[in-house]
Order: C-alpha cells, then sequence, then structure tokens
C-alpha cells in the first residue's frame, strides 16, 4: 500500500510537470513531446506523455542505482579488481561497462512480439507478451569469453545488452555511462583502499526487472570504520 502511494504521487508529480510545461515550455523532454503532440491525441495523448515523463525519469534513477552498486560489489568482491582501477584509472569506463556486462541493473524487461517469431525452435505468436533476460544474454558464452568472470580488459566488453538494443536502445545511455564513470573516478581517487566489510550477505531488491543491492557496506580506507 506505501508502495503504491508513493508511485501515485510520483505520477502526479509528473503529470504537474507536463501541465507546467504545457503553460511554460522549455528545451526539455516533456516540451519536446508537448510539441509534437500538437494537441492531437492521434500523435500523443496527453496521459502517454506523462507516462513517458514518469518512465524516463523513473529510469534514470533506479536503473543508474542499480547498476553502480552492482559494480562496486563486482569490484569490491574480488579487492585485485579495484586495486587495478586504483592503478590505472584509465581502465574505469572499461570497467563500468564490464559492470553493465556482469550483472546488469535492468536484469529483464518486457516486450511485446509484433509479429510471429521463431526464437531457439520455439514460435511466439504475434502480440505475445516476452519477459526478456537481458542479463542472461550478457552471461551467453557463445558471445562472451568466461561469462562469469568481471574482467575490465575485455575485448568485446561494448557488446553487452543492459541498454537495449535497436530501436529500444536506451536513450540516457550516455547520461548514464557518464554518471557512473564520474563516480567510479572520484571513489577511487579518494578511497584507494577501500575494501568489502567482511562476512555480510548481500540483500537484492526483490523484483523482476531491476537487479540490486539493498545495501553495500565498506571500509573506505581499509580500516575498521564504515
Amino acid at each position: 500500500m506505501d508502495a503504491g502511494r508513493d508511485l501515485n504521487e510520483f505520477f502526479q508529480f509528473s503529470r504537474a510537470l507536463v501541465q507546467q510545461r504545457k503553460e511554460q515550455p522549455g528545451d526539455d523532454y516533456p516540451s519536446k513531446l508537448l510539441e509534437i503532440r500538437g494537441g492531437n491525441d492521434e500523435v500523443l495523448t496527453e496521459n502517454e506523455i506523462i507516462c513517458l515523463v514518469f518512465g524516463i525519469m523513473l529510469a534514470g534513477h533506479e536503473a543508474v542505482t542499480a547498476a553502480m552498486g552492482n559494480i562496486f560489489h563486482a569490484l569490491l568482491e574480488q579487492p585485485g579488481n579495484w586495486a587495478r582501477l586504483v592503478d590505472n584509472p584509465a581502465l574505469i569506463p572499461s570497467a563500468v561497462e564490464e559492470g553493465l556486462r556482469f550483472n546488469s541493473g535492468m536484469f529483464n524487461w518486457r516486450r511485446r512480439a509484433t509479429e510471429d517469431v521463431v526464437l531457439g525452435g520455439v514460435t511466439v505468436p504475434k502480440d505475445a507478451k516476452i519477459l526478456v533476460s537481458l542479463g542472461s544474454a550478457n552471461r551467453d558464452d557463445r558471445h562472451f569469453a568466461d561469462p562469469h568472470t568481471f574482467d575490465p580488459t575485455r575485448a568485446n566488453v561494448r557488446e553487452h545488452l543492459a541498454f537495449g538494443s535497436g530501436i529500444h536502445v536506451c536513450i540516457g545511455a550516455p547520461l548514464a555511462r557518464f554518471q557512473m564513470v564520474t563516480l567510479l573516478e572520484a571513489l577511487v581517487r579518494e578511497f584507494p583502499r577501500m575494501t568489502l566489510i567482511p562476512n555480510q550477505t548481500p540483500n537484492w531488491i526483490r523484483t523482476i526487472c531491476p537487479r540490486g543491492l539493498t545495501t553495500l557496506l565498506a571500509y573506505p580506507n581499509g580500516v575498521a570504520h564504515a
């Protein structure tokens, strides 16, 4: 019930934002959608614009937060990975990409088949609802050598599907990459001896699509204070 109330509050915030942009257009996403709509519900309805704004703001926070926690966990779980970045910060962009592949912040996502298609010998009929496992694809050993190992020097590290592909690629991917690289650069610089607090059991968000940790505890300077 609390989650439902919170989601409704956020939806009403999105509605108010779109209404404000109707009255005072700016150089931003909802204003552009309203311009494209041009008052024509057959192009876009106002409710569709509200839903798009709602979705992109939620994704811009939730997916990056989850992915960043997963990347820190992968780096600190094996201390040698963190030390490699401390010694060679130029590896940080590749470490971010490998983290997205290794444990994507958006593990599964919904799709609908636009036509009949055969996948793996199974016929998926038109209009069927599908749950696509991006996390599974990113561990496909036919495409990634030794897929269950975190390796920031992986040659094809950018070929993951954490941000989708084709016309469905995440429009926020460049910003997400920038945020994660910037954060990792700062923490590697400020806390070169960071280590995980031992004997903690990772707690994962109990959802189908986003995959992330609820907490991750570390000693910032390799000493016994959090």
